[in-house]
């Protein structure tokens, strides 16, 4: 009698376990900057929208771990508002949103890529912590590394998780520009940033 009951207890469990949800998916959210008819930086028909999208579509077509799953803001050529941008990352709830965007400065001498949190997003601390992680992934061997900073922009300030946004380069400055132009460069920032994303999932 108590194998018969020790038998169906196991076999209980098991038909419990059964039903319990096994998605550990790591949910990154792309969000690619500006997009339709806002251009963002340009400069000689080199449009920020457009690598912008480039980029994310890249990281998506090169990830190879299975355990990862990608949710873009935009998927094309489409003007999408901030409020917009972050109601659909609260809807995904994702472990990570990173908005990738290029920069710009009237003093053509300025380059590099830099990344920035804000102190106002309810996971600051997590934001700060993944910022720095893909701050170093990058180091300087593909831009001067202008490090991490502070800053209240919108998908910052109003994403409910980590959030971080990347600005890669400056189009003002030729050199920058000239590697964004390059034929390689996407596939070598989407390889540092998945590198990056991949060390979350172990």
């Amino acid at each position: 009698m108590k194998k018969l009951l020790k038998l169906t207890a196991l076999m209980s469990l098991f038909i419990a376990l059964s039903f319990v949800p096994t998605n550990n998916k790591t949910i990154i959210v792309l969000d690619a900057g500006h997009g339709g008819k806002d251009l963002g930086a340009q400069t000689d028909g080199f449009a920020e929208k457009d690598y912008t999208l480039a980029i994310a579509k890249q990281i998506v077509r090169q990830n190879q771990n299975k355990n990862i799953e990608f949710v873009l803001t935009r998927d094309g050529d489409q003007f999408v508002s901030l409020n917009e941008r972050t109601e659909k990352i609260n809807a995904v709830k994702p472990d990570l949103v990173i908005s990738i965007h290029l920069n710009n400065a009237q003093n053509k001498d300025a380059n590099g890529i830099e990344f920035y949190v804000s102190n106002e997003n309810s996971q600051y601390d997590k934001s700060m912590k993944y910022a720095e992680m893909l701050s170093e992934n990058f180091g300087n061997s593909i831009f001067n590394n202008r490090g991490v900073k502070d800053n209240r922009f919108h998908i910052l300030r109003n994403s409910d998780c980590p959030a971080i946004i990347a600005n890669i380069g400056f189009v003002s400055n030729r050199k920058d520009r000239d590697y964004l132009k390059s034929e390689g460069s996407k596939t070598e920032i989407a390889n540092k940033i998945l590198s990056f994303i991949d060390s979350l999932n172990h």
